[in-house]
């Protein structure tokens, strides 16, 4: 049941029905309160819904849940740098650079933003 209710509200946040799928995954992590890949969704869909503050706690949330989940920590250091916080995105994707092999398109994208990291200037950066 609980799987079925995550592919729903994934479904819902990939056709851009955030409000719908905020209102899935919230309902089910008051089942499930541990599942990991249901909290980024979650996170996901309340940035691209302007929740910004809202979906950095809860894709931190996910990433604690699941350190290892290559998705998780690209998505939550992509929001760092989003949100102009350098030092946290650079951290984010040196921890997901170190998870697995390059052919893992998440690792291969780490790899590509600290490679982008360290040959542009901090022009505008918060250096935080």
């Amino acid at each position: 049941m609980s799987e079925a209710r995550f592919a729903t509200g994934k479904a819902l946040r990939i056709d851009g029905c955030y409000s719908e799928a905020i209102a899935v995954l919230t309902a089910l992590l008051t089942d499930v309160p541990d599942h990991a890949a249901a909290r980024l969704q979650l996170g996901l869909a309340q940035v691209f819904s302007g929740d910004f503050d809202g979906g950095q706690v809860t894709m931190e949330q996910a990433v604690a849940l699941a350190p290892t989940d290559a998705e998780a920590r690209y998505q939550l250091a992509m929001l760092y740098a989003m949100l102009g916080r350098y030092a946290e995105s650079v951290a984010s994707f040196t921890a997901l650079q170190s998870l697995g092999p390059p052919e893992n398109p998440y690792v291969a994208e780490a790899i590509r933003q600290l490679a982008f990291f360290a040959e542009t200037p901090p022009h505008g950066r918060d250096g935080k």
